[in-house]
């Protein structure tokens, strides 16, 4: 692995004796999801006086620091990102900001945000009707990509965007993931004519925290979450109009599971194995969609992993429509994506060996690839302990067929590793402090432990390999991710670590226990696999 896993091995060392990352995680599943722990929303007093309570400002002091770049008169020139806090006018509810860190002293409810992915302050304690105006300058006429960085904890609330007071977006779902668990959404595309533009965000529900908009130019290029047609690789089965009811022709419905999936059987290696696949509802044949590879746990199975059941702690939310491909397709659905997904089914209760099953998914990324409109450039793999080993040995041994890895408790034994490939792939990896089963540093080894595994792609992808990793602190209730700098164009590297065990369904954002609508790990995943 060469001199630079080398000097962090030490580093390794280190965090073993420092933090015992080998203890056991407790049995226990319950949570306490307090939807206020974060002090966004759900207790907010929606009675309101529309005739003395609600403010309307059209001279708010915009002379303060932030992200947004002005352009003329104090408009945000785009493309450009618009932080939530850049409002130049308002409507609220009430005259007191509920948050805390941030406050213009004019109602609005602002707060220090929290997301992952940066931004000041956000929006929330949000309630319907309220909205937020801002202004934008356009130099040169064109089309604009917006997407919308939100959160919500309370299903099917929306908001609009509005300019020059036309609606652009129609109703933009938030979400749910919880208060402070960030997704972009995509929210379509508009034309603008060159000067500045009067962008009016309107609340249609509440319940909607936001960080930021985005206006990406119209060209592809911006990063909305969605694949565009025109960079994607077409498989064999764009355009095969009857390809998804050729590969489903003979096949099962899931009993509990959603109805777009489907078992199905296929020889390999002289054997019948059994796998099931998910198409969505919608599926059109000439468009290229993503596809994901879900390998389950040990003394897991296909049919859990596409039902929702929890693969590890027992706790609320664990069904087909919240946990379905460990919250993947959720996730991805919650921002106007989908992608079509495999779950193989392994065999014994220790289900994966790479030298065996490296056949099956080259078997079944065929049959696939044959019958439905794939993007052959965006074939990811995911799993959780045994699925997540499977995952990653396949993001060595056969990175030229894919995209990217989402590895959640991975390790890199168990069974024999392949070669490393010429071929990179974008990494995510994912592993509990207490995680005695797939170590975040493997006892008494030499470069094992999911430590490793990230390194490992860190240093193949040619990222800066930092002098120690932040982790996450035992006894927090917390995640904590680092994204590596200095990777090489269009394959990052990045892991989380939490407060827990060996699970891949943690809340871990201030509250303990599992469950599979507020887990941390399903809206982060589905981030990164949107922007590759």
């Amino acid at each position: 692995m060469g001199n630079k896993i080398q000097r962090l091995y030490l580093v390794g060392v280190m965090l073993l004796f420092g933090m015992l990352p080998m203890c056991s995680q407790s049995s226990d599943g319950s949570t306490n999801q307090d939807s206020d722990s974060f002090g966004a929303g759900g207790d907010t007093d929606t009675d309101t006086d529309t005739d003395s309570d609600t403010d309307s400002d059209t001279d708010k002091d915009t002379d303060k620091d932030t992200d947004s770049d002005t352009g003329v008169d104090g408009c945000v020139s785009i493309p450009a990102r618009v932080e939530a806090e850049d409002y130049v006018a308002y409507s609220e509810s009430d005259t007191v900001n509920e948050g805390i860190g941030c406050d213009r002293e004019d109602g609005v409810d602002l707060e220090t945000t929290q997301d992952s992915a940066g931004g000041e302050c956000n929006v929330g304690w949000t309630v319907a009707d309220e909205w937020l105006e801002y202004c934008v300058y356009v130099k040169e006429s064109g089309n604009f990509n917006i997407s919308v960085r939100m959160a919500s904890d309370v299903p099917n609330s929306t908001i609009r965007i509005e300019i020059d007071g036309t609606d652009v977006t129609g109703s933009v779902r938030a979400p749910v993931n919880g208060w402070q668990v960030y997704s972009d959404v995509n929210a379509g595309t508009v034309e603008l004519g060159a000067g500045t533009h009067t962008v009016r965000v309107v609340q249609e529900t509440g319940n909607v925290n936001l960080n930021w908009f985005d206006f990406g130019a119209g060209d592809g290029d911006t990063d909305t979450g969605t694949n565009t047609d025109t960079d994607a690789v077409p498989s064999n089965g764009c355009g095969v109009v009857d390809g998804a009811s050729t590969l489903t022709a003979g096949g099962q419905s899931v009993p509990g599971g959603l109805s777009t999936s489907t078992r199905l059987s296929i020889i390999s290696n002289g054997a019948s194995r059994d796998f099931i696949v998910d198409i969505p509802e919608d599926y059109d044949p000439n468009h290229p969609y993503r596809l994901i590879f879900s390998w389950h746990q040990a003394y897991g199975s296909a049919q859990g992993n596409a039902v929702g059941q929890f693969p590890a702690f027992d706790g609320p939310n664990f069904n087909a429509e919240n946990y379905a491909f460990f919250g993947l397709k959720r996730s991805a659905e919650a921002v106007g994506d989908s992608a079509i997904f495999v779950s193989p089914q392994g065999i014994t209760d220790f289900p994966w060996d790479y030298d065996r099953d490296v056949a099956l998914f080259d078997s079944l990324l065929d049959r696939v690839t044959e019958n439905l409109c794939i993007d052959e450039s965006r074939v990811f793999t995911t799993g959780f302990s045994f699925g997540a080993m499977m995952s990653h040995a396949l993001s060595i041994g056969r990175a030229d067929k894919l995209r990217g890895a989402v590895t959640m408790a991975p390790a890199n034994w168990n069974f024999p590793q392949p070669t490393n490939t010429p071929d990179k792939v974008a990494y995510f990896s994912i592993t509990g402090m207490s995680d005695g089963r797939c170590n975040w540093i493997k006892p008494g080894s030499t470069f094992e432990g999911g430590m490793y595994c990230s390194l490992n792609h860190a240093d193949e992808n040619g990222c800066k390999l930092p002098d120690n990793l932040p982790t996450a602190e035992i006894g927090s209730n917390q995640h904590v991710c680092y994204d590596y700098d200095g990777c090489n164009e269009g394959y990052p590297v990045k892991v989380c670590t939490f407060d827990g065990g060996h699970t891949p369904s943690s809340v871990s954002n201030g509250s303990p226990g599992d469950d599979g609508l507020y887990a941390f790990v399903p809206p982060l995943a589905w981030e990164f696999i949107s922007k590759l």
